[in-house]
């Protein structure tokens, strides 16, 4: 049985009865009179107030119930994020002023994960958030090493050449994977150093488009960092919107022949606004003058679409002085991905002769 409007599979029958007595815990103590049972064969009851209303099971309640469930934990977060503790052994959440405590499975069954990495683990200490997220990989995703054929096809379909593949694999930035629920995709990592500090589940069926990050995803460096592809730094940061455009745009930099995609720094921005501060320090720190913006027509780094001067006002504009950055958008295409494909097919390569037109920030990349 799927949420369907949360995005989630709730396959566990206990895990769902948790996360639902939690939640009327959490109107009790707010002063509303609630209360959950279950009767010997599984029927749940779930009384608000004088209202009494019966599930077939603890999933179906929590079905039934799961926007506001999650639209209260992610409230809960944001405005008490202090309070939180994470328990990396225990796998509990507690000490919410909110009166509220979620598990791991809970916070992924409610699709609150998000608000837990916007709030809550920029405060905590980084040594500790990455082993936040180094459990998630650990425990809770399986994958595939010595068997990689899903995601070399998935990847073929995209047009991405083996070559690129292969260096991401063999550093454990791209891994086959599958989920806690079944469902088959790979995991994209990041790394600060030596550190993984952002991880993202990607399904491998577009149709049901999922994909989300994995809990102790650290934004604090702006995303996912991809630098460890080679000793030889060009001293370039490449921002991509996701990562399957910054795995395009590698593949632009080998059709063009002019630059080894290994020797760029990459970067994926977090859910949050990327600030121009953040990158000028990450280029402070990884020895970066240049910055290239590749965002996608409509994308979040051109304010979806309202102003494609947003980028230019908040990010460029503040970085002017410490880097040179520039923003290119893929012309005549919607993404970074299309792009490649149209290279591939003939259409104008990076670095060719013929002039590009530009209109204010437009541009193919040179």
């Amino acid at each position: 049985m799927k949420g369907k409007n949360m995005g989630f599979e709730l396959n566990d029958e206990q895990a769902s009865l948790s996360v639902l007595e939690n939640y009327v815990y959490y109107q009790r103590t707010a002063g509303e009179d609630w209360s959950v049972d279950q009767d010997e064969s599984g029927q749940i009851c779930l009384t608000k107030e004088e209202d009494v209303e019966y599930y077939l099971s603890a999933i179906a309640a929590l079905e039934s119930n799961a926007e506001e469930i999650a639209d209260m934990a992610r409230s809960a977060y944001a405005m008490d994020a202090d309070s939180v503790h994470i328990d990396i052994n225990g796998q509990k959440v507690e000490g919410w002023e909110t009166y509220f405590t979620l598990t791991f499975e809970d916070m992924e069954y409610l699709g609150v994960t998000d608000a837990v990495n916007r709030h809550q683990l920029p405060k905590m200490d980084k040594e500790f958030a990455s082993a936040t997220l180094r459990h998630a990989l650990d425990h809770r995703y399986k994958f595939f090493p010595n068997d990689c054929s899903k995601l070399y096809g998935y990847m073929h379909q995209k047009g991405i050449d083996p070559e690129i593949l292969d260096s991401l694999i063999q550093t454990k930035h791209l891994m086959q994977s599958t989920d806690p629920y079944g469902r088959e995709g790979y995991v994209f990592v990041g790394t600060d150093g030596d550190k993984v500090n952002c991880a993202k589940f990607v399904s491998f069926n577009d149709q049901k488009g999922f994909s989300g990050d994995l809990l102790g995803s650290d934004y604090r460096k702006g995303g996912w960092l991809v630098d460890d592809l080679s000793q030889d730094k060009a001293g370039i940061l490449v921002i991509c919107e996701t990562p399957i455009d910054m795995i395009s745009y590698m593949g632009i930099l080998k059709e063009s022949g002019q630059q080894d995609f290994r020797s760029v720094t990459y970067l994926v921005p977090g859910p949050q606004e990327l600030k121009a501060k953040t990158i000028s320090d990450l280029c402070k720190e990884k020895g970066i003058h240049s910055v290239h913006v590749f965002a996608n027509e409509g994308g979040a780094l051109t304010n979806r679409g309202r102003e494609i001067s947003y980028v230019g006002q908040n990010l460029l504009k503040g970085l002017e002085g410490t880097v040179k950055a520039k923003l290119y958008l893929p012309e005549g295409c919607r993404n970074w991905n299309e792009r490649l494909n149209n290279i591939k097919r003939g259409s104008q390569v990076i670095g060719g002769k013929t002039p590009v037109r530009k209109v204010g920030f437009r541009g193919e990349a040179r």
